[in-house]
C-alpha cells in the first residue's frame, strides 16, 4: 500500500463528482443550477466549470457554488448567462482528481476524497495560484492520522517534481481546525490574515516552503506555528508584519533546519522554541531592533547564522540548553548579547562573534563551558548580507574553518578529525587538520 496522489489544478480543474450531465437548467433570477440528483456530493465554496451544449446561452467558466439547496440543486455567485434566455442545455464534466481530470481547488479535493487507508498528497499545480474562498476544512475528509498523513504538495508536470505552487489565502486562515500529520512542500503560502500561517499541531513536517505576509498584516501571530514533533526544513520565512510575535513557534522536540528566517523589523522572534528540547541548526535567522531576539526557547542552537539588522540592544541566542558552532552578529545595541544561557544549560560556546555589546552571558553556569573557543571577528563574515548572501568571504573562511566543536571524534583505536566550519556556511573542500594532533587553537583573535 502507498499513498495516495490527486491533483488539484485551478486552471484546468472542476469540483465535481456527479455523472457529466449536458440538460442542466439555470435560473437568472436566483443563479439557481438544477440537475436531478447531480448534487449529492457538492459544498460551498466548491467551483464547477460549465458551459452549454451548442445552444451559446452560457458563458462557459467557473462559478462557485454558494448554497446547496439539495441533491438537486445550487445556487451559484454569478449569472451563467451569455444572453437574455436562461439556459436549459448546462454542460457539467466529471472529474476524479487524477492528473487528466483533477480537481480545481483544494477545498473540492478535499471534500470528494475517502480519506485513503494510508493517507494521501493533493499535488497542486504551480500553473496558477489556489485562491481560497474561506479557510480550508477537513470536516468531510476526516482528521489525518500517523498512519494516515496529509501532504499538501507543489508540482509543475508531475508529483513530486519540485514545483512551487501558490496558496493565497486571500486573507483566510489556512484552516478552520488544527490538525496533527500533515506535510506543506513546495508550496508559497502568504495572506493569511490576522492569523497565523500554517497553524497545525504535533508531527508536522513543513519542506521547501515560501510563508510570507503578502497582502496581511498579522498582530502578535506567527508565520509558523507548530507542536510537537514537527520538522521545519529548507523554507523561506519572512516578510512578517512589525507588529507580528515573529516568523516560527514550536513547542517540544521539533527541529528547525536549513531555512532562511527573518526580516529587518522589530518584532519579538525568529525563533521561539517553547518548552522542551528543540533542535535548531544551520538556520539564517534574521531580527532587528532592541525588542527582538533572534533564537529563545529551550533549544539547542547550533550551525546557525543569526545576524541583527541595524545593531539594538536585542539577544542572538537565548537558550537553557546548548549554544554551539553559531555565528552572532550586530547585536550592539544597550544590552545586546550575542549569546545568553540561563536555567541549566549542557554547553557553551566555540561560536563566532561580530559587533557585540557583549558576546557571552550566563545566568546559570553551563555544566560544559567551552567559550575559550570563541571565535572574537573583527569585520562582517559575509560576503553581502544586505542582500542576502550569507556566504562566508575569504577571510571569514579562514577565521572560521576547523573552529567547530567537537574536533574530533574519538574512538576505541584513535580519533577522526571533523574540521568543523563554525556558522551554517560551509566553504569548499576540506583544508585538512590544524594543529597537533588533531588538536586546534583555543580562542584567538581573527582580523577579518
Amino acid at each position: 500500500m502507498a499513498i495516495t496522489n490527486y491533483y488539484v489544478h485551478w486552471d484546468d480543474g472542476n469540483d465535481y463528482s456527479g455523472a457529466t450531465f449536458d440538460d442542466g437548467e439555470f435560473d437568472s433570477g436566483t443563479f439557481t443550477l438544477t440537475k436531478n440528483g447531480a448534487f449529492a456530493d457538492s459544498q460551498v465554496h466548491h467551483w464547477l466549470y460549465l458551459d452549454d451544449d451548442g445552444s451559446g446561452e452560457v458563458t462557459a467558466g467557473y462559478y462557485r457554488v454558494t448554497t446547496v439547496n439539495d441533491a438537486n440543486s445550487v445556487v451559484l455567485h454569478a449569472d451563467i448567462r451569455s444572453g437574455a434566455n436562461d439556459p436549459t442545455d448546462v454542460v457539467c464534466t466529471q472529474h476524479d482528481g487524477s492528473a487528466v481530470a483533477p480537481w480545481r481547488s483544494l477545498q473540492g479535493g478535499l471534500d470528494l476524497v475517502s480519506q485513503g487507508a494510508d493517507g494521501d498528497q493533493f499535488n497542486v499545480s504551480d500553473a496558477a495560484a489556489q485562491v481560497l474562498s474561506a479557510s480550508l476544512t477537513l470536516a468531510r475528509y476526516g482528521a489525518p492520522a500517523g498512519n494516515k498523513p496529509l501532504a499538501l504538495r507543489g508540482y509543475t508536470a508531475a508529483a513530486n517534481d519540485g514545483g512551487m505552487a501558490e496558496i493565497d489565502c486571500s486573507e483566510n486562515a489556512l484552516w478552520t481546525t488544527q490538525y496533527s500529520h500533515l506535510g506543506f512542500i513546495d508550496l508559497d503560502m502568504h495572506s493569511y490574515g490576522n492569523n497565523h500561517g500554517i497553524y497545525a499541531l504535533d508531527y508536522v513536517c513543513v519542506h521547501r516552503c515560501h510563508i510570507h505576509r503578502g497582502a496581511s498584516n498579522p498582530s502578535g501571530k506567527y508565520a509558523v506555528y507548530l507542536r510537537n514533533y514537527s520538522a521545519i526544513m529548507g523554507s523561506r520565512i519572512y516578510d512578517v508584519a512589525a507588529a507580528s510575535g515573529g516568523c516560527v513557534w514550536v513547542t517540544r522536540y521539533s527541529t528547525v533546519m536549513g531555512n532562511y528566517i527573518g526580516t529587518a523589523m522589530d518584532w519579538y522572534y525568529g525563533v521561539h522554541a517553547q518548552m522542551d528540547d528543540s533542535f535548531v541548526t544551520r538556520n539564517v535567522i534574521l531580527h532587528a531592533g532592541a525588542n527582538s531576539e533572534g533564537l529563545n526557547g529551550s533549544t539547542v542552537a547550533t550551525n546557525n547564522i543569526v545576524y541583527c539588522v541595524g545593531g539594538g540592544g536585542g539577544v542572538g541566542i537565548k537558550t537553557s540548553r546548548l549554544a554551539t558552532n553559531n555565528v552572532i552578529v550586530g547585536e550592539s545595541g544597550v544590552g545586546g548579547y550575542g549569546v545568553r544561557v540561563s536555567g541549566n544549560p549542557s554547553l557553551q560556546g566555540a561560536n563566532a562573534f561580530f559587533n557585540c555589546t557583549a558576546n557571552n552571558s550566563a545566568t546559570s553556569a553551563p555544566l560544559v563551558d567551552i567559550t575559550a573557543l570563541d571565535v572574537a571577528l573583527a569585520a562582517d563574515p559575509f560576503v553581502d548580507a544586505a542582500n542576502d548572501d550569507f556566504a562566508l568571504t575569504e577571510v571569514a573562511k579562514a577565521a572560521l574553518r576547523n573552529a567547530g566543536f567537537p574536533a574530533q571524534i574519538i574512538g576505541p583505536l584513535g580519533s577522526t578529525p571533523l574540521y568543523l566550519t563554525i556558522g551554517a556556511s560551509q566553504h569548499g573542500p576540506d583544508p585538512g587538520p590544524v594543529g597537533g594532533g588533531g588538536r586546534r587553537p583555543r580562542m584567538r583573535e581573527h582580523g577579518v
